[in-house]
């Protein structure tokens, strides 16, 4: 079924939110240019202010609880050319609606690489994160529809766990800017690329059979001022499709005022049990390194960005969050190069506020690699968030990026 919608007065492009790899979307691509590799630690740790000691020795640091609404998670998967941090505008139009952070999820991967990929590592992601059991929603942009529908064709088992997916501008069929790889070769570029040429064995693969198997709500949006995927590419037999007469471009659909209001309105359909939340005082320990770099052995990169700790439900560094890591300036990082970890350690640690709010903190990682050939690469972007629902104890998480990258962050989180 397709529905023309109106689009609401509220959309926005977008066009410049995306990250400077995003910035080669869809262009005449070349040889990426091997600036080196190497395995880049960062260590360091950063502790809250502890709240003031009350009762006798050993006793339980909470001092109060509360009930809140929950609801079910939702996982964010980017598209060609962008990272997981594109989704930081609809991550906090959901907090707004009452989404606490544990409850959204930005999962980034190597948009160059074969969709085939990385399935298997977003059904691990799942697996490890909710069980087999758990419902979820997936959001996907552009690329992104293609890799979470060959997670949902590849494991049968698992599609009673995803409620809703939803296509925005999903290359389903093929994408325009993807034609001339039918004539000539071009996975020597992007594998990915290949992949969304109209009539490819990827493409030919995924849509045989059911387009949309399984018990799980298949949706997509599209765009009529949308000029790299079509209307028609997009939509899919079975699904609740959407075509927005007067929509936004291919990227504005993320923070599509129509879009985001008609997906709200699908995951509230189903109300999970309101969850208690341990609202006492909390500290934090944390350290991360990049654990994997596929760009050339023996070689030094030149990274900046940042690791920024918010927390009170900040969306962004301020009063209550700090930099954990910061480089402005592209500086080279070699094998074994331990700059991480001085800089992160020479920050004082403490003064970063009380944590009495039930809402906990995140770990927002945008790492770069420069080149002064092409565009920049993202190496880690997306969001790592904790808050009293989680418990106590120790945590590892892993954020991903292009070049196969991989930083894994270790955290400990107990009472004040």
């Amino acid at each position: 079924m397709i529905r023309a919608v109106q689009a609401g007065s509220g959309r926005a492009d977008a066009q410049g939110a995306s990250s400077r790899g995003g910035r080669r979307v869809f262009r005449h691509l070349a040889f990426l240019v091997a600036l080196g590799a190497a395995i880049v630690g960062l260590v360091g740790s950063m502790t809250a202010i502890p709240a003031t000691a009350a009762g006798a020795e050993g006793a339980t640091a909470v001092s109060a609880r509360s009930t809140t609404t929950a609801h079910d998670p939702v996982i964010f998967v980017h598209g060609y050319g962008d990272d997981a941090n594109t989704w930081d505008d609809t991550i906090r139009w959901f907090k707004g609606q009452g989404y606490r952070d544990t409850e959204l999820f930005n999962w980034g991967y190597d948009w160059t690489a074969s969709n085939s990929a990385h399935v298997g590592r977003l059904a691990g992601f799942i697996r490890d994160h909710f069980g087999a059991d758990k419902k979820i929603n997936i959001v996907a942009h552009s690329m992104g529809g293609l890799l979470t529908r060959k997670y949902l064709k590849d494991y049968p088992d698992r599609q009673s766990q995803v409620l809703n997916w939803a296509s925005l501008g999903g290359p389903n069929h093929g994408a325009h800017n993807a034609v001339w790889c039918k004539f000539f070769p071009c996975e020597w570029a992007y594998p990915s690329l290949t992949e969304m040429s109209p009539g490819s064995d990827f493409l030919n693969g995924l849509n045989s059979g059911d387009e949309t198997p399984g018990p799980t709500q298949y949706i997509t949006y599209a765009s009529r001022n949308d000029r790299v995927v079509s209307t028609g590419s997009t939509a899919l037999t079975g699904a609740d499709n959407h075509v927005l007469e007067d929509g936004p471009s291919h990227e504005g659909l993320r923070n599509d005022s129509t879009v985001r209001s008609g997906l709200l309105a699908e995951f509230d359909k189903h109300k999970p049990a309101p969850v208690t939340i341990d609202k006492g005082d909390y500290v934090i320990h944390a350290k991360a390194w990049l654990e994997y770099w596929n760009d050339g052995p023996g070689k030094c990169a030149e990274l900046y960005g940042s690791i920024d700790l918010l927390h009170h439900g900040a969306d962004r560094p301020g009063p209550e969050s700090r930099d954990a890591w910061k480089v402005t300036d592209p500086s080279d990082f070699c094998e074994g190069d331990t700059r991480f970890g001085r800089q992160m350690d020479s920050m004082a640690p403490g003064a970063i506020g009380q944590w009495g709010d039930e809402r906990g903190f995140t770990f927002r990682f945008d790492i770069n690699d420069y080149d002064s050939t092409s565009s920049d690469d993202k190496l880690a972007a997306g969001r790592v968030s904790w808050d009293p629902t989680m418990g106590t104890g120790e945590f590892d998480e892993y954020v991903y990026g292009v070049d196969e990258g991989k930083v894994h962050l270790q955290y400990w989180v107990e009472h004040a």
